[in-house]
């Protein structure tokens, strides 16, 4: 597209801005003005000879002696002016001099080798700034990232600013989630991003993919260094998500069989809170508030009490609940945070406002996501939370799923400290605290640049109502008031996505009544598929609903008529947690100089100045405690998993053939270090001396491992980690019968695959191995079975009861069936495979003779000396062998419950018959 006009020129109202700077920055360099200045002077003397005749050809011949590496005088006002025909060729847009401006402020960081914050107020083009410096950055050899607050943001901005990339042969791409990808890496086309010039991502997967190279030996990242970095909205990124934590979690054997335990906790804390609730009335919320620790630590003593006794019970007792031997050490750690977080999903966690509830695409069941509505008003479609995922699935009926393990982590402090320079921009600096915290964390240098067009954005004073009925008519009469009488678009942005839904429903439902037929009503709370409505400029009488989602980063365009009746209205209706959110919200009206007006209406029985009083409290201990404490202590834990990935990857490296369950073991030494520690979350000296020693006693254990020898002993002697790994995991038929017996010995009450491939292997291999009394094994075995699939069976019936006593006096009933239906599965499988182990044992019960049961001193006669006095002997073979795909047909279960079987080992069922031969005797 060509350009209809070419008009960078430097005016005097831009001189005036430039002269500007130095007034609003004290400690700024009053020598650098005149310096930017010559500089803007002389880009648009070379920019005016390229607008000649054939300004095409010499760009390419400049580009061509870039590559060349040729020396050019004035290089960098050359190219700038060439970056600035590219973009009105391709976006029919003429950069303006602020813009240039801060693009020259950056290159002087550059240079100089010093880290950079601009402060730029939205509308001034914040993108086209950071497009520039990026091209700029890649011409001369970086590779560049850019960091942005969302993935989809990251999608867009990619794709927006490519042509004007590809212009001057710089490749662009954008990090994506590929949900083919495991932790192991094993999709490695999600990686091809990395080998572009320019890569835009957000924090999750920028991070995620640096712990899978590091962590994992995975070359996600390749060669790739960490030049330079570009943080859009950088206060948000950098302060308010500073204490974000990337993990990769892994799913280590045992843990999804801690259910009964999750249910047991969340169903003595109803029982509780229903006896309060009972006794204390209207006042319930009061109450539950005064004695929610009391109430913890009682969930917390009977917990604990009900798994010293259940740990007591003899393995036959039927009332005795299956829990893997080896997490006790692990549930003993978790039992206080798992009580609080049902407490929290009770009462502190709300559908629609703190998460959401969206079909997985992968598994195509209902899973929980977070929302970040502090700041962003994001749904984090990739974030879990430990503990509280769990409880918040019961709560909501949701398909349950096990607590994973963090395995390895990245704090945002440790991965922006790994670029050579740190580059960012943003619209709200916020307050002096904010800006010294930036200063003493990052070493970073910040400067404020003054508007290109003054801001025409009227504040209204806020207003508080203590009574929700006149806070209610407020809200209305403000939305009719902008939208249907003076013909504009109004934003109303709410704390939480369950409040844009009742408004939404409120004004569509009195649209009559409020003179609202020729309005138009958006939702916006989901930025991964409702923000179509942003790709064109709104009409007069638009109303938008949102979250914070549209207060920050979101660009709402108006319509000249709009504009000329007063622009964009924005309510804000709750007190934003600092100081910069809210100033974003304001910001999305009065943009690059338009008319717009903004007011904040609050619901709270504390008024405006005491509400805003709290939060500059909060924001001075956040900053006392980000400074003080969460810097050093991310250096300390990020020291500590650096010193362990460099050996574990060491170790892989040296024993190229180790098997996977080997590494699991590793990994999973280090997640329990990483959580018996608390590492992440406890912050002072004593438990950083602890830590330190942990970490010796743990990193000692690990390197004193001799792998090759632990290579031969695999299949021929005890293994503790191993033999317990193959409780769990899929144990086929061509593993060794020691193993099998490795992984009994181990714990006998989850060996089901064990016992059932053991039984399967003998009947194979009896006579290759010589298997004495193979017969009697086999029968065990099944014996053994019948026992622990009645016990699972108890355990899921067990797990339904506790569910629906839960949900009984759930008076609403809007909760899922999925957790039922999960649970229904799992007992129909069993119920299956019980059935089938009863099939094997009465076909060799009709041949009881042949066999001795246990003695007093429950060993095993000897089956030999039947032999002796018998003229037959008893041959086992199999007779039919099917896969799972049979209960699937036969069933009509999910998926996701043969899955969970599979994990037990059993990946295939066989059906035995008896054959009497004749036994000579000797």
């Amino acid at each position: 597209m060509i350009p209809s006009q070419h008009n960078f020129e430097i005016s005097n109202a831009e001189k005036i801005l430039i002269s500007e700077i130095p007034k609003i920055n004290t400690k700024f360099d009053k020598k650098i003005s005149p310096k930017l200045q010559k500089k803007v002077e002389i880009i648009n003397k070379y920019y005016k000879n390229l607008i000649k005749k054939g300004y095409k050809d010499k760009i390419q011949n400049f580009i061509k002696k870039i590559k060349n590496r040729s020396e050019i005088k004035d290089f960098d006002e050359k190219l700038i002016s060439c970056m600035i025909i590219a973009h009105e060729e391709i976006y029919n847009q003429t950069p303006r001099v602020v813009q240039i401006i801060c693009l020259l402020f950056y290159l002087e960081g550059y240079k100089e080798g010093f880290n950079l914050i601009l402060e730029v107020l939205t509308g001034e083009g914040k993108t086209l700034t950071i497009s520039f410096l990026a091209l700029y950055l890649a011409i001369i050899g970086n590779k560049v990232d850019i960091l942005t607050s969302s993935p989809v943001l990251a999608e867009r901005d990619s794709k927006d600013r490519e042509k004007f990339y590809n212009y001057f042969g710089i490749s662009c791409d954008f990090c994506r989630f590929d949900s083919n990808n495991d932790i192991s890496g094993n999709n490695s086309k999600s990686f091809d991003c990395y080998k572009a010039d320019i890569i835009y991502g957000d924090s999750t997967n920028l991070i995620g993919d640096i712990l899978r190279s590091e962590f994992m030996g995975i070359k996600g990242r390749g060669d790739r260094p960490f030049d330079y970095i570009i943080i859009d909205e950088i206060d948000n990124i950098c302060i308010d998500n500073l204490r974000n934590i990337v993990e990769l979690v892994d799913n280590f054997p045992g843990y999804k069989y801690l259910e009964y335990l999750y249910l047991f906790i969340y169903n003595s804390l109803m029982k509780k809170v229903n006896v309060l609730k009972a006794d204390s009335g209207d006042d319930f919320e009061k109450k539950i508030k005064e004695e929610s620790e009391s109430i913890l630590a009682d969930i917390n003593r009977e917990t604990r009490k009900f798994l010293y006794f259940n740990r007591l019970l003899k393995s036959d007792d039927k009332n005795k609940i299956l829990i893997p031997e080896n997490l006790y050490v692990f549930i003993d750690s978790r039992i206080e945070h798992w009580c609080k977080m049902a407490f929290d999903a009770m009462f502190n966690f709300k559908l629609n406002q703190n998460y959401f509830i969206s079909i997985d695409e992968n598994s195509g069941f209902k899973t929980i996501k977070p929302i970040d509505y502090e700041n962003t008003g994001v749904i984090l479609i990739y974030s879990i939370w430990s503990g509280l995922h769990q409880f918040l699935q019961i709560k909501e009926g949701l398909t349950f799923t096990e607590e994973n393990i963090n395995s390895s982590f990245m704090s945002y402090l440790s991965y922006f400290k790994k670029y050579k320079i740190i580059n960012g921009i943003t619209g709200t600096l916020g307050s002096k605290r904010t800006q010294q915290a930036m200063k003493i964390i990052y070493k970073i240098n910040l400067i404020k640049i003054p508007p290109f067009k003054k801001r025409s954005l009227r504040v209204f004073d806020p207003v508080n109502f203590s009574d929700e009925k006149k806070y209610k008519e407020k809200l209305i009469n403000e939305i009719i008031e902008y939208s249907a009488h003076h013909k504009r678009v109004v934003l109303v942005i709410f704390e939480y996505m369950s409040q844009v839904k009742e408004m939404h429903k409120y004004l569509e439902e009195h649209k009559k009544e409020f003179k609202l037929e020729n309005t138009e009503i958006i939702s916006y709370f989901r930025s991964d598929i409702e923000n179509k409505f942003l790709e064109k400029p709104m009409k007069p009488n638009t109303i938008i609903i949102s979250t914070n989602l549209s207060g920050r980063g979101t660009d709402i365009k108006i319509n000249s008529e709009v504009k000329e009746n007063g622009g964009l209205h924005v309510i804000i209706t709750f007190m934003p947690y600092n100081e910069r959110t809210e100033l974003q919200a304001q910001g999305r009206a009065g943009r690059c100089g338009d008319k717009g007006s903004t007011i904040t209406i609050l619901l709270s029985n504390n008024s405006y100045e005491i509400q805003k009083k709290r939060r500059e409290q909060y924001e001075l201990a956040n900053f006392k405690f980000l400074i003080n404490l969460y810097a050093p202590h991310s250096d300390m834990i990020q020291n500590y998993f650096e010193e362990f990935c460099q050996r574990f990857l060491q170790i892989k490296e040296k024993n190229k053939n180790i098997p996977d369950n080997i590494i699991s073991d590793l990994k999973e030494r280090w997640s329990m270090f990483i959580l018996l520690n608390n590492i992440n979350s406890k912050m002072n000296d004593s438990i950083n001396e602890n830590c330190a020693a942990q970490f010796k006693t743990v990193y000692q254990r690990i390197t004193s491992r001799n792998f090759n020898n632990l290579m031969k002993e695999i299949k021929i002697d005890n293994l503790e980690d191993y033999k317990f790994y193959n409780t769990f995991n899929q144990l086929k038929s061509n593993l060794s019968n020691k193993l099998y017996q490795n992984a009994i010995e181990s714990n006998p009450e989850f060996s089901i695959g064990a016992y059932y491939n053991q039984a399967y292997y003998i009947i194979i291999n009896q006579k290759k191995d010589k298997i004495e009394n193979y017969q009697l094994l086999v029968y065990n075995n099944f014996k053994m079975l019948k026992i622990i699939c009645q016990k699972f069976i108890h355990q899921y019936e067990e797990c339904i009861k506790m569910f629906n006593e839960i949900h009984e006096k759930d008076e609403k009933k809007n909760y899922e069936n999925d957790f039922l239906e999960q649970f229904m599965n799992k007992k129909l499988i069993m119920n299956y495979y019980l059935n089938n182990v009863e099939i094997n044992l009465n076909k060799m019960e009709k041949y009881t003779d042949y066999l001795i049961f246990e003695d007093n001193n429950n060993k095993f006669k000897s089956l030999a000396k039947i032999i002796k006095n018998k003229n037959k002997n008893l041959n086992i073979q199999i007779l039919q062998k099917f896969d799972m795909s049979k209960i699937n047909d036969e069933l009509k279960v999910t998926q996701n419950a043969i899955d969970y079987f599979k994990d037990f080992g059993i990946e295939f069922f066989f059906e035995i018959e008896c054959v009497e031969e004749n036994c000579l005797i000797f």
